[in-house]
């Protein structure tokens, strides 16, 4: 109890700094109910009753002064930081702490209200994670470290032109992306409420919502993560990995993409070439070989971009490859370079799932060309 106390109180100055004077910088407070699924049957223990999240936010409400602001309807963005009570059994989850950057995107709204879309990723700490001596039965996390992403639904009623009042439907997913055994994940269903300053969000632009033009673009993405082998303290396999895909603006700054992508999972060519699976070094690498297919949907958000990709593993070997059918969330950073040119440098960070079991969390980076027509 101590320290939902301490947490409160810290939340609460957090909010006492950000003032009415500074607008339109705003902040929020909030309590969710969780309940931890098991989505996996691999789960050493079964989860119990309920955990809660206490979560305060600072966020700057977007102005229209660029395209994007508008074209989105005026979004929010800021940083979170979330303390997660994780449920029961206590003596296996523990609590966690949270830290992650979000987007806050307008659906729909009204004089009175709004409702919103937020989707962050950012890292969070997990007091107890798996240990062989005094937590075996925490198979779902491995590691301290971890990756934490929320989506969130949240329906705002203003209360006066300052304060506000929300309720909040919301998925959050902490995992270790595999870099550290054992890793099936937590996923959270969440609801809650809470309080929030700067309530009032910027009123719809239609005529700007009009706006369209075709974009064509083609990507060169490569990349890297770390696995480790299916045994707690065990090594560490390099996954590489190289894409091309061409994607369609259908509407401004909003993009649906089509793609192949090349995986190498060192892991699977080592086992294969250590147990006489395959007879030589060249047939044992073919079995870390994965060759997949994929479309997706991409959100840029000024100088970032967010990507949803859903696809399947055609040359999927059978040897440690999981199922084919994946999931990517995909984080980027755009920079263009000098004005005249088509070209843009890229960097970001993918988290790959299998039916909500996380495979990697990878660093990524590339070039874009797009042509644009008016």
């Amino acid at each position: 109890m101590k320290s939902v106390l301490y947490v409160s109180f810290y939340f609460l100055c957090l909010s006492c700094c950000i003032g009415q004077k500074n607008r339109p910088f705003g902040y929020q407070i909030g309590f969710q109910t969780s309940k931890l699924v098991a989505h996996n049957s691999r789960f050493a223990f079964k989860p119990k009753g309920f955990g809660y999240f206490i979560d305060g936010s600072i966020y700057y409400q977007t102005t229209g002064r660029k395209l994007w602001e508008k074209i989105y309807h005026f979004p929010r963005y800021g940083l979170q930081l979330k303390y997660l009570y994780l449920g029961q059994p206590n003596e296996l989850l523990g609590r966690a702490f949270g830290i992650y950057p979000f987007f806050d995107f307008t659906i729909k709204q009204n004089r009175n209200s709004s409702f919103s879309f937020l989707i962050g990723c950012g890292l969070a700490y997990v007091n107890k994670p798996y240990d062989i001596k005094i937590n075996p039965f925490q198979n779902a996390i491995g590691s301290y470290w971890n990756n934490i992403t929320t989506f969130q639904f949240r329906w705002n009623i203003n209360q006066n032109k300052a304060y506000g009042l929300y309720s909040v439907l919301a998925l959050h997913h902490i995992s270790n992306g595999a870099y550290k055994y054992p890793n099936l994940g937590l996923n959270f269903f969440s609801i809650g409420a809470g309080i929030n300053s700067l309530p009032f969000r910027m009123k719809k632009n239609d005529l700007v919502d009009s706006l369209h033009h075709t974009k064509w673009s083609f990507s060169i993405l490569s990349g890297g993560a770390i696995k480790e082998a299916k045994i707690p303290g065990g090594p560490k396999y390099p996954i590489q990995m190289l894409g091309l895909d061409i994607g369609y603006e259908y509407r401004t700054f909003k993009s649906v993409r089509i793609g192949i992508e090349y995986e190498h999972h060192k892991l699977s060519s080592y086992f294969a070439s250590h147990t006489e699976i395959k007879p030589n070094i060249s047939s044992a690498w073919l079995e870390g070989l994965r060759l997949q297919i994929y479309g997706s949907h991409e959100w840029l958000v000024g100088p970032a971009s967010i990507e949803v990709r859903m696809g399947y593993q055609v040359l999927n070997s059978g040897l440690l490859a999981g199922y084919p059918v994946f999931n990517k969330l995909i984080f980027q950073y755009q920079i263009k370079l000098p004005k005249s040119s088509p070209f843009y440098l890229t960097s970001g960070v993918a988290l790959k799932t299998h039916y909500g079991v996380a495979e990697y969390i990878a660093l990524i980076a590339g070039v874009r060309w797009q042509k644009t027509y008016h």
